[in-house]
């Protein structure tokens, strides 16, 4: 006769992050356009993957959820300001240009887990496809990486993880 048991993960209530890889290190020039009032999907694409870790497995939103994680956007450049005049969205996940500091909101699906053991931890990947140069210098290659960083429901941000140097081929 043999029984087991799963035992409960114990991770702290704060989220917890860990860089995996990134799809691809070198990308081609993308400036994202719009054709008749929908945006064109750019020819080259990456994937940031990383682990993840969560106490009380509380991340993701809900459809419609207004409540938590509200932040601004910049109308003009849609990156994250602390200026609640500003363009408010939901969102839980941030990638910031380590080149120009701006930062890019992204959202996860709603992930809580059913059952006693609330506890979770898996892999994430955000899609990212727009790649632009630097003009200022007029150059062959550019060089990018990115900090990522999520927080969950109750407000709990976590560590900040950077990814690998990406090379952009500029146009």
């Amino acid at each position: 006769m043999a029984s087991s048991c799963q035992k409960k993960p114990e991770y702290p209530v704060e989220p917890s992050i860990k860089m995996k890889y990134l799809t691809k290190d070198v990308v081609e020039e993308t400036i994202p356009t719009m054709v008749n009032n929908e945006w064109v999907e750019p020819e080259d694409s990456i994937k940031i993957i990383f682990e993840f870790t969560d106490g009380d497995g509380d991340l993701g939103l809900e459809e419609g959820d207004l409540n938590n994680n509200i932040f601004f956007l910049d109308s003009t450049n849609l990156c994250r300001v602390d200026d609640p005049t500003q363009y408010p969205v939901n969102v839980n996940v941030f990638i910031t240009d380590m080149r120009t500091g701006c930062i890019r909101t992204y959202s996860m699906p709603y992930i809580t887990p059913e059952g006693i053991i609330k506890a979770i931890s898996g892999d994430m990947s955000i899609l990212l496809n727009s790649f632009i140069c630097r003009k200022e210098v007029p150059r062959v290659y550019d060089t990018l990486s990115y900090e990522v960083q999520i927080v969950d429901r109750s407000g709990n941000f976590s560590n900040i993880i950077e990814t690998p140097v990406l090379l952009i081929k500029c146009n």
